[in-house]
């Protein structure tokens, strides 16, 4: 069995205004279905086989949340399955992997193009409902690492299928990837459901808007600091079509008094790493 401290997965959704903020039976079946398909895909590439079940541990009464723990598979298994057992291998964990392919995906790396392209399709069929049959969900793996299921993470799964073209040449006037920074702002509350917040950062010069997703856990009076002028750092994400980052994971969030010029210090530089590519 694997570790139990690195196999388990929790998915959570939330529903619609429409439907009074609940989720469909049909549709969270549906997504976690999508869940366990990428799942077993993952194994497959990992073992060759499916060498794993999910146990349910934990299925809240009221709320569309599921976690599963990952279980040696029962039932007839393979010779080479057998004698692997007996001469010490472990099955590699198919969590583990998906959540660094699922990780990947999001951050925008760009060799998500080795990842296996049937996986990279099936985080797309996870986040293409998103906005449409639920409002958003999150994957979690543990505390520090939650993935928001939303229209970011769509458009990044097809980056990353487009990427999968052998033709395929990634060519950016701006960066793309990750670099952290700070930045001058409001912030404004989206979406406050769920481990993963959303809002948006509405810059102090040129009033320009960044996406940005923070957790109640890292920055606990951030329900205070909403609407107030604030130095605002975090992981920036940025998607080669712009200087400005499309999202933000927000890390720190310090108000800022009238008359402190460091609220300036990343407002005019929105990529200080790559400054030299932005002018």
């Amino acid at each position: 069995m694997a570790d139990q401290d690195n196999n388990e997965i929790t998915l959570t959704l939330h529903g619609l205004t429409l439907t009074d903020g609940n989720v469909l039976a049909r549709v969270f079946l549906e997504e976690f279905k999508r869940l366990l398909d990428a799942l077993g895909r993952a194994d497959k590439v990992l073992n060759k086989t499916i060498a794993h079940d999910y146990v349910i541990v934990e299925l809240k009464a009221s709320s569309a949340i599921a976690k599963v723990r990952e279980t040696r598979r029962i039932g007839k298994r393979s010779r080479k399955a057998a004698r692997a057992e007996l001469l010490g291998q472990r099955r590699a964990s198919p969590v583990s992997y998906f959540k660094q392919a699922l990780t990947s995906i999001y951050n925008g790396d760009l060799d998500t193009q080795k990842l296996p392209p049937q996986l990279v399709k099936d985080v797309a069929q996870m986040a293409k409902d998103s906005g449409e049959t639920f409002a958003h969900g999150s994957v979690s793996f543990d505390e520090e690492n939650v993935i928001r299921i939303d229209d970011y993470l769509s458009k990044q799964a097809q980056r990353a299928i487009e990427r999968l073209t052998p033709a395929a040449i990634e060519r950016s006037k701006y960066h793309i990837g990750l670099g952290y920074t700070s930045f001058d702002g409001i912030l404004k509350e989206i979406d406050t459901r769920g481990v993963l917040f959303r809002g948006k950062l509405i810059l102090t010069a040129g009033g320009k808007e960044i996406d940005c997703v923070f957790r109640e856990e890292d920055i606990p009076q951030v329900k205070q600091q909403f609407h107030i002028r604030a130095r605002i750092e975090g992981m920036a994400h940025y998607g080669g079509e712009s200087p400005l980052p499309e999202r933000l994971d927000i890390k720190l969030i310090t108000p800022i008094a009238e008359g402190d010029l460091t609220r300036w210090r990343g407002a005019l530089e929105p990529n200080p790493i790559h400054d030299e590519d932005n002018l």
